[in-house]
């Protein structure tokens, strides 16, 4: 499979009509490592709707932003098909989704503020343009197909680590579990460690290690292993690359921006 997809430019050359209801919006897995019971089993793309002001009202509910997951609700809200559980995402297609939801609800104008200058240290606001965003295809063949299951070899250590790409699910876990490490214990507080929190939730199986002794290894494992898996978890983990380039209006520099996806990424200030 190749590393990178078109962008979607060439989707959106017309604005939707106001007939229509219902977009087929790209998934970058292609669907293969969904089950085979799954709705999103080889499925290359879904239906999702054009976002309406009910939508709007998902993303000002103050209870699904303080519990931090008024995007999923969106999401859900969002995709036609409701036997599609959004917690099985993987988080690459999840953003592929919100990203295409957002072209196709306001426009691909998206303006980022208080972008700040590496060269002249100024900061200022620009406009990117979400339809030239990359979108990566999924990088490896899964072992198996229908399977959400990767080996690598760790160079080090030479034992083979068996991994799954993060869904949804897992995110939110990963999250709540570092909000918990961050609460206060008996007056310490617990530091988070999201690298070791992000292997252990993501490796299924390593190569001779028995599953109670699987995170004490992954704490310990050689730094030059974790940050060699890593890195190849993420130039195989499909989904939006979210930067772009832009140039600084002071100085002219060049200087690529990473885009975030937040709440903020669904009130665009000016539809221009």
């Amino acid at each position: 499979m190749s590393d990178t997809d078109k962008t979607m430019e060439n989707r959106f050359k017309q604005e939707p009509t106001d007939g229509a209801q219902q977009e087929l919006s790209p998934l970058p897995t292609g669907g293969c490592i969904y089950p085979p019971n799954s709705p999103l089993h080889m499925k290359k793309t879904i239906p999702i709707l054009y976002m309406t002001a009910e939508h709007e009202d998902v993303l000002n509910n103050r209870v699904n932003i303080k519990q931090g997951n008024v995007l999923d609700k969106l999401l859900a809200a969002l995709v036609v098909d409701k036997s599609i559980d959004v917690g099985e995402l993987i988080v690459g297609d999840k953003n592929a989704i919100l990203l295409f939801a957002r072209i196709i609800g306001y426009g691909a104008s998206y303006s980022v503020d208080d972008i700040k200058c590496d060269s002249c240290g100024k900061s200022f606001t620009d406009v990117v343009h979400l339809d030239k965003i990359d979108i990566r295809k999924l990088g490896a063949e899964p072992i198996e197909n229908g399977k959400n299951l990767f080996a690598y070899t760790l160079p080090r250590t030479k034992k083979v680590a068996k991994f799954h790409l993060l869904t949804t699910k897992d995110d939110a876990e990963i999250d709540e579990a570092e909000e918990n490490k961050k609460k206060l214990k008996g007056g310490i507080t617990l530091q988070a460690q999201p690298i070791t929190t992000r292997l252990i939730k993501q490796i299924d199986e390593i190569e001779g290690v028995e599953d109670k002794n699987k995170a004490n290894f992954i704490r310990k494992m050689p730094a030059f292993d974790s940050a060699s898996l890593r890195s190849y978890i993420d130039n195989i983990t499909p989904g939006p690359t979210m930067k772009q380039d832009i140039v600084c209006k002071h100085c002219g520099e060049s200087k690529e921006q990473i885009i975030p996806i937040g709440v903020e990424f669904f009130w665009p200030r000016s539809l221009a």
